[in-house]
């Protein structure tokens, strides 16, 4: 009796994907004859693209009597093919024969699916945030007049003056007429748009400490983004990485800033003629929501002011903890996203760890300025913010509307447009969905309340339960597309949960984080939940980490 060795080496070809080389995969069978037929079977975890099986016979002593090979490929609809070249796979091109290239229709096209798992982590990876951010001002009072991504109402400050008020940092000329002309546009367009209204208050606070000095800013963005659309000839391309990082800097420190530089990017490509079809078109918004998005994300996740951050340390503590870390990590991926996004490859994409870094450091930055602002400028921090606007309800509806859109055509750049994309919107924008049409639950469960994930552990608790939907998916489905596909559905389900139970729990009458022991426990922790924050930003596997401390 001979024993039948299948050794499967799948992506043998590295061109195709060196990450995967060497992948093995051994399955033994004992022959009952001398001639038998073999019915190869390729696993499901085998990675789509070319592959190789090797097959040995082996004496009874060990000693190999023959060998053959069989090539295949594996689609990336799961279907196998036998002795045919691979098709529809693009080489995973580096940096370097990326930044070689200089036209957009030469770059090399990226389907999501050839790199399933990956995607899949950063599906989930950004609902976890988008769950975070969305949820912080539901949290802190039900209501939702601010876009999408900010959650914090503008502070009450203090009109006693201190010294900052007292010096002359902000007596420039033209300091009045510029505060007033910045305080009325945003009062002006706030009820009808939040987002515009918020950016063209973002930069109160340094308006306060440097006067009209702060509106050099301005101009700066301006130019930055004329740099940065001439760098790649006004095509549908990201602009080379440091001049992103450097608008990206600006547009953190002000967020009006970066829409001036997102707008001048988005302006000239599509008046040059650059933007023709689809993908282009995707490059662009991507773009141009990385070129915003700092400000936004950072204010999301905690608060930006404090007005009384000397008595509140721990909370500021965290503040600058949660907000740096996250925020980097997020615009990370906002960076990473872009070859999806777009379905074509970008050099950028390499340079998105240093990107989050040089956004972390600047949100620092933006963090010790605010504070230096409400410590030492209240008089001029009350004077440069502008007073809360508050929406009517058909212009709440209409901005909930097109947060469902915008999330619809991006998350379309993942999964494509399939029942799939149409099933995980709709759960996961379900809880506005019925707070529009006027259907609320009240608060009447108490003890469901602490059993709801908050604040920072929302994205453990998100990543670790999505996690194992993704593993649960993985099993079903032998296709890349379906799995990638159906994961979105899925992972749009412990949001939904975890946001359900904070609708009908109780929230209790005291802040169990007043009391001595309900301190202590809360900032352990919190030092807990931060340090596994770290490891995922690190890009350690959380959920893996979970299952082998189980032992499963």
């Amino acid at each position: 009796m001979k024993k039948i060795v299948l050794l499967l080496l799948v992506f043998i070809n590295l061109s195709i994907a060196s990450g995967f080389a060497d992948q093995r995969i051994i399955v033994d069978k004992i022959a009952n004859s001398e001639a038998e037929q073999i019915e190869l079977k390729i696993p499901k975890e085998t990675k789509p693209g070319p592959g190789k099986v090797t097959i040995e016979i082996i004496n009874d002593d060990g000693s190999i009597a023959g060998t053959a090979y069989a090539d295949f490929c594996k689609d990336l609809d799961g279907f196998i093919h036998w002795n045919e070249p691979c098709q529809g796979f693009d080489e995973i091109a580096s940096l370097t024969k990326l930044n070689a290239i200089v036209e957009r229709k030469k770059l090399p096209s990226y389907d999501p699916a050839q790199e399933p798992e990956k995607n899949s982590k950063n599906m989930l990876a950004g609902l976890a945030a988008l769950a975070l951010i969305g949820s912080k001002k539901e949290e802190e009072n039900e209501k939702e007049e601010l876009e999408f991504f900010e959650g914090s109402d503008l502070a009450e400050i203090d009109d006693e003056a201190k010294w900052g008020d007292l010096s002359g940092s902000w007596e420039h000329r033209f300091t009045e007429e510029i505060d007033f002309g910045m305080i009325e546009l945003a009062e002006k367009t706030g009820s009808r748009s939040p987002l515009f209204s918020r950016k063209v208050a973002d930069g109160a606070y340094l308006r306060a400490i440097c006067g009209s000095l702060a509106s050099l800013l301005y101009p700066i963005a301006f130019t930055l983004g004329l740099l940065a659309v001439s760098s790649v000839k006004f095509q549908a391309v990201p602009p080379k990485w440091y001049l992103v990082a450097a608008i990206l800097v600006v547009s953190t420190l002000d967020g009006f800033a970066g829409l001036i530089s997102a707008s001048v990017f988005f302006i000239a490509t599509v008046f040059t003629g650059h933007v023709t079809y689809r993908s282009e078109l995707m490059t662009v918004l991507g773009v141009g929501i990385l070129m915003v998005a700092p400000a936004m994300i950072a204010s999301g996740i905690r608060e930006l002011r404090r007005s009384n951050y000397r008595d509140q340390r721990w909370e500021r503590l965290t503040d600058y903890a949660l907000i740096i870390l996250l925020t980097g990590w997020t615009v990370k991926g906002v960076v990473s996203a872009l070859n999806t996004l777009a379905h074509t490859q970008f050099a950028i994409s390499y340079y998105a760890t240093n990107i989050g870094f040089i956004v972390s450091v600047a949100v620092l930055i933006r963090l010790l300025l605010e504070d230096l602002a409400v410590s030492a400028y209240p008089v001029r921090l009350s004077i440069t913010t502008p007073k809360k606007i508050e929406q009517t309800q058909f212009d709440q509806r209409i901005s909930k509307l097109w947060r469902v859109y915008i999330f619809f055509v991006i998350a379309s750049g993942f999964v494509g447009f399939n029942i799939k994309l149409v099933i995980g919107t709709l759960i996961f924008f379900l809880p506005s969905i019925i707070d529009m049409i006027g259907s609320r639950f009240e608060r009447r469960i108490k003890y469901l309340y602490w059993f709801t994930p908050r604040g920072a552990f929302k994205i453990i608790a998100m990543i670790l339960i999505g996690g194992m939907f993704s593993a649960w998916v993985k099993g079903l489905f032998a296709s890349p597309r379906l799995f990638l596909a159906w994961s979105f559905a899925v992972l749009t389900i412990p949001g939904f949960v975890i946001r359900l139970l904070g609708v009908i729990g109780k929230k209790p009458e005291g802040d169990w984080k007043e009391r001595s022991l309900g301190r202590w426990v809360y900032r352990v922790g919190g030092v807990g939940v931060f340090f596994l924050l770290v490891l995922m930003v690190k890009g350690v596997d959380l959920f893996a980490k979970f299952k082998s401390l189980i032992g499963k």
